[in-house]
């Protein structure tokens, strides 16, 4: 089998949405595999929460003063933590969020100009522990 065969297809896998492909001629056998679990959006859950925006300028999902900070989705952030940033001229300005959540979802692409109170992504609180312990 053939580069040109193997292109052709992992692109029918793309095109009709399928996860997986098996294959067979006289001389091969082949398996493509797709991972879809990145193209397709989560759901969000029901107590999410809408991470508007605290002023007028350019969104950045990075730290424009250290580009190696950022928060990335699904990714669990403490209460306080900067999760975007809003650059108007020389002005940066965080966005941070008030409780301990997951960044659910990111609405808005980078540099997108966004407008106080714009919605620029969704938390989801983490639960909270209710262990108890008992002490004998």
């Amino acid at each position: 089998m053939n580069l040109d065969r193997i292109e052709r297809l992992a692109g029918l896998l793309a095109r009709h949405g399928l996860s997986e492909l098996a294959c067979r001629d006289s001389d091969d056998e082949i398996v493509l595999k797709r991972d879809v679990r990145s193209r397709v959006p989560r759901a969000l859950r029901a107590d999410r929460i809408a991470v508007l925006s605290p002023w007028v300028g350019k969104l950045s999902w990075r730290n424009p003063n250290r580009l190696d900070e950022s928060a990335r989705e699904d990714e669990s952030l403490p209460a306080g933590r900067a999760v975007a940033w809003i650059v108007a001229g020389p002005l940066i300005r965080p966005v941070r969020i008030a409780t301990d959540s997951r960044l659910a979802r990111r609405e808005l692409a980078e540099g997108a100009v966004v407008g106080y109170g714009d919605t620029i992504a969704f938390i989801e609180p983490l639960e909270q522990r209710t262990d108890t312990w008992i002490s004998t």
